[in-house]
């Protein structure tokens, strides 16, 4: 379970810096109101993801989806629903309320909308550049329980097995035209996850039976990995983040 995918700075390479530079970033997002200091993160985190993941198709999806999830939401954040107000940007009456949006409604829900986004960007910053076995050797370092590791192993390995019972059973599906309509579509979108259930709690029993025959005991070994960290890295990221606190803090 390694990963050989590495994020676009070759300078945080070891494990240490990974974390460090992941809680510092998320710290400097939550806490940080000034726009430059978003934008700038903003610009960094999309540069480094367009590097880091521009080949994966299903990375782009799934953080355009989470992306769209935190636009839709800002556009709610930017009613304000109550008496008319004359200093709206843009109002309407309906159902009886006016629904309106204003300067300060405006910006927050903007503010609001960067910080998410820069977070998101963060988490997969961190996703494309720590492997499986870096994560389970930094959690039992912090001597997170053994039984959530265990399922975060387990759970891990399967979505696998999910996977590609997915793909075999959608494939047998698109060959047969089970998706030529939209009454098809619906139909075989129905089977696809009965099957896809039954099949996977099969190959689940069959494997902890393989798993109990060997000599499982409610604990599966699993190799550390730690990467050894440069003091250079550290210090440039921890210097980093102190400048940007700086200028949040003292209003430079």
């Amino acid at each position: 379970m390694t990963n050989s995918e590495h994020i676009a700075y070759r300078m945080v390479s070891g494990t240490a810096e990974k974390l460090l530079f992941f809680c510092m970033g998320m710290l400097i997002v939550l806490t940080c109101s000034r726009w430059s200091i978003q934008l700038f993160i903003l610009v960094g985190g999309v540069t480094s993801v367009v590097r880091a993941v521009y080949k994966r198709s299903l990375s782009w999806r799934l953080l355009l989806l989470a992306i769209s999830f935190v636009v839709l939401g800002s556009l709610v954040l930017m009613l304000v629903v109550g008496h008319k107000n004359i200093d709206a940007w843009w109002q309407i009456e309906c159902f009886g309320l006016w629904w309106s949006i204003t300067y300060n409604s405006f910006w927050y829900a903007l503010q609001l909308a960067c910080r998410a986004v820069n977070s998101i960007l963060f988490i997969q910053l961190l996703s494309v550049n720590i492997s499986l076995a870096e994560a389970i050797t930094t959690a039992r370092k912090l001597k997170v329980p053994n039984s959530l590791l265990e399922l975060v192993l387990l759970s891990y390995r399967y979505l696998f097995v999910l996977k590609e019972t997915a793909h075999v059973v959608r494939l047998a599906q698109n060959q047969r035209l089970g998706y030529i309509s939209f009454r098809n579509s619906l139909r075989s979108t129905g089977l696809l996850l009965s099957m896809v259930f039954i099949k996977s709690l099969r190959f689940s029993m069959q494997n902890f039976q393989s798993m109990q025959v060997r000599g499982y005991g409610g604990f599966t070994h699993q190799s550390e990995e730690w990467h050894p960290s440069s003091f250079l890295g550290i210090l440039l990221i921890t210097v980093s983040a102190i400048i940007l606190f700086c200028v949040e803090f003292f209003k430079f």
